[in-house]
């Protein structure tokens, strides 16, 4: 889980879909997701790690 404090990125997708996020966005990713992520302005950011 991350929320975008600031700046923003794109995540795409293994089968292609893009997402831009930015400041107050929030967003989950699951272990073992395939994607990139593109940092399109400098990235300031909450997040947290579960096990």
């Amino acid at each position: 889980m991350m929320t975008v404090v600031s700046g923003a990125l794109t995540i795409t997708h293994a089968d292609g879909r893009a997402e831009t996020f930015g400041p107050g966005d929030t967003l989950f990713i699951a272990k073992g997701t395939t994607c990139v992520w593109e940092i399109t302005e400098t990235l300031r950011k909450f997040y947290m790690v579960a096990a």
